[in-house]
């Protein structure tokens, strides 16, 4: 770092300009010390505190096909089903419109279930489909959390139904299945 010339001829100009220079020095490290916390907080962050969720990654080439085939055509349909960022819709609704969501992703997983795929592969697509299965039935569990009025448990279903929905997406991208990644699907309500 360069700081500017001072000025020696004049006592004055002199005091002022060392002040100054402190005064940019100090914002210039509080500045760069600020940043240098930042970087290190978020490295804290993703390698320690942030969900690491992990996939095994398959060499079936024709199940990530098909598989990619399959859920390509159901996708537009369940991102259809979201709620709208100000849409208001009752109760009621809402909890049709969560059944209607997890009977679509229950048709996707059993379509994604019969696809054949090599043995070497069929303990990981297994495990996959079974996340699937899983999320599934926390969408039903979350309509049933929902019609009961059960704010603590509509929550507590809703964070777990986002494990098996990072499981999902883990897989799909790990293994390429890219429109098998869900960008949440399920309508949700944090709160009524």
């Amino acid at each position: 770092m360069e700081l500017p010339p001072i000025d020696l001829t004049n006592a004055e100009t002199q005091r002022e300009q060392i002040k100054n220079n402190k005064s940019f020095v100090r914002r210039y490290w509080m500045f760069f010390g600020g940043c240098g916390v930042l970087v290190i907080g978020l490295l804290f962050w993703t390698f320690y505190a942030s969900p690491h969720v992990s996939a095994t990654k398959i060499s079936d080439k024709t199940f990530v096909k098909n598989a990619n085939v399959i859920c390509a055509q159901a996708m537009p349909k369940l991102n259809k089903q979201q709620l709208a960022k100000n849409e208001n819709i009752s109760n009621t609704q809402l909890v049709s419109r969560v059944r209607t969501t997890a009977d679509s992703i229950g048709v996707l997983r059993n379509d994604l279930s019969v696809v054949a795929v090599q043995p070497t592969d069929q303990s990981a697509v297994n495990d996959w489909i079974g996340n699937w299965t899983a999320y599934v039935d926390a969408g039903y569990r979350y309509a049933d959390a929902l019609a009961a009025g059960d704010k603590k448990q509509w929550m507590r279903i809703g964070n777990e139904s986002e494990t098996y929905s990072q499981r999902i997406t883990a897989f799909a991208f790990v293994n390429h299945i890219t429109s098998c990644e869900l960008k949440t699907v399920v309508p949700a309500r944090s709160g009524i």
